[in-house]
């Protein structure tokens, strides 16, 4: 996951002065190894480009030497820098949606187990930014102050609200905002106290009947809604739902399906129970409110979204693409690509950072039960019909063949099949880092008239004014970072 940007917005959020983050030299805690040029600039390229400031560590031997390589790579990143500099400095991130960190959450609502937050808070940064869609992370105080600028708010179990919040959350639904809520959020006020119904319930609209544990699962039918080309498949849920009945009137969709009534003796340690009953209580509702809408998850979707289900982001971000116009940026790049979008009066800039972690391996954990969890997230990492590369699979299928012993059925073998007839393209390595080629960017236009479209490093890019509020630029090649730049006449 790309936790790098994340942390910048969280810092942004949180303090009064501009972000500043902290990277070390190291390729793995304090190992004394160093981390590769090309590793340290993706992960500066990510940090500065949404308007951080970074600081690179470094540790002198214990004779006190110093190591003069460690000095040519941080030399090398900080000559990048500058050469960036300029494309940050006197802008501003472009406001779409926000997220909402909430302290009082934490605190009195997840005293004993603060995850009821803080994992549904990162899920839905995940998916948010793997989607590209311009975001940045609210406290309980912005909220309070009002939402500027902001066109989508998400509340991820934010539990603790207080009727000041939700009045401003209110009133932000009706001047034309989309609100996006789960589970709990509102059913308690900012010192812990449970409400006896959920101060934004009326932004709901359903009635609360009861609660099922993990796992349970999902099911969304052809047609609706939020997706018109939903999987058949039950999606799994890793995470508690509360069951809700629709009011008259609200539109909903999906049904919450139970898992199949086991008996202990059934049960084994690497399964779960299988789908059961599909009742009538919905996943979703939807509710129109003045010029806005509000869509309410009664389960903590977003917990599960931390784990990175396909199906699952393409729910949340259908959610988000109800904002007026819909999402201002919409590309073909891989989940690998980072994209912040800065703005200045006269321009759009867009970053591109190919970044990918952990640093210097190719997947985090080796370890037999990740493999499938792997495939998945690898087939959905890049567009349709094109998993980079040769040497990807080559990489996916010796790993599977060192751990094909540990298993007793032929899933290892048929995996390893499917990996081959997946389809293959070339992949240009550059800079040490698989580049991405060919990448696609639509951002809707702030101004009418165009005077040029270009890259700080390579020149003019091509582009096309489409004619529906948007312009669609090309890039070339993504190495490690790319920045493109929409000037206006």
């Amino acid at each position: 996951t790309l936790s790098l940007p994340v942390e910048v917005e969280v810092d942004r959020a949180l303090a009064d002065d501009p972000p500043e983050i902290v990277l070390c030299r190291f390729a793995d805690g304090w190992d004394w190894t160093i981390k590769p040029a090309q590793q340290l600039k993706a992960e500066c390229s990510a940090a500065v480009a949404r308007g951080a400031a970074v600081l690179i560590i470094d540790h002198a031997y214990p004779d006190g030497s110093l190591d003069d390589e460690v000095y040519d790579a941080i030399g090398e990143v900080f000559g990048h820098m500058k050469e960036v500099e300029p494309w940050v400095v006197d802008t501003e991130p472009k406001e779409f949606a926000a997220v909402c960190l909430s302290e009082r959450t934490i605190f009195a609502y997840g005293r004993e187990d603060p995850t009821r937050h803080i994992f549904p808070f990162y899920g839905a940064c995940r998916t948010l930014l793997e989607s590209h869609i311009p975001f940045r992370v609210v406290t309980d105080a912005d909220i309070e102050t009002g939402l500027d600028g902001c066109e989508v708010l998400i509340l991820p179990n934010v539990a603790c609200l207080s009727d000041a919040a939700c009045r401003r959350i209110r009133d932000f639904v009706e001047r034309g905002g989309v609100l996006i809520a789960t589970y709990q959020t509102s059913f308690f006020d900012e010192s812990g106290e449970r409400r006896t119904e959920p101060c934004l319930g009326d932004l709901f609209g359903a009635g609360f009947v009861g609660e099922l544990p993990a796992v349970h699962y999902v099911r969304l039918a052809p047609g609706e809604p939020l997706i018109d080309d939903a999987p058949k498949r039950p999606i799994p849920l890793y995470a508690p739902t509360l069951l809700v009945d629709s009011k008259d009137g609200v539109v909903s969709g999906g049904r919450i399906v139970r898992s199949f009534p086991l008996e202990e003796r059934q049960f084994v340690t690497h399964g779960f129970a299988p789908p059961g009953e599909t009742t009538q209580h919905p996943v979703w509702t939807l509710v129109a409110v003045g010029d806005g809408r509000a869509i309410y998850f009664a389960g903590r979707i977003c917990e599960s979204l931390l784990s990175g289900d396909p199906d699952l982001r393409r729910l949340l971000v259908a959610a988000v693409d109800q904002a007026r116009g819909g999402v201002p940026l919409r590309t073909d790049a891989p989940r690998c690509v980072d994209i912040s979008w800065r703005v200045r009066a006269n321009a759009d800039i867009l970053h591109l950072v190919n970044i990918q972690y952990p640093t210097g391996r190719t997947f985090p954990v080796f370890s037999p039960e990740s493999y499938w969890k792997i495939m998945r997230e690898a087939t959905a990492a890049f567009p349709v019909g094109e998993l980079p590369s040769s040497l990807f699979h080559r990489v996916l299928r010796v790993g599977m063949r060192s751990f094909a012993p540990l298993f007793r059925d032929k899933s290892t073998q048929k995996l390893i099949d499917f990996i081959d007839r997946l389809p293959k393209r070339g992949v240009e390595v550059a800079d040490g880092f698989p580049a991405v080629s060919d990448v696609t960017v639509s951002v809707r236009k702030r101004q009418a008239r165009l005077a040029r479209v270009y890259s700080p490093f390579t020149g003019d890019l091509p582009y096309e004014d489409r004619g529906d509020g948007f312009i669609e630029v090309k890039v070339p090649k993504v190495a490690i970072h790319e920045i493109a730049v929409i000037e206006y006449a």
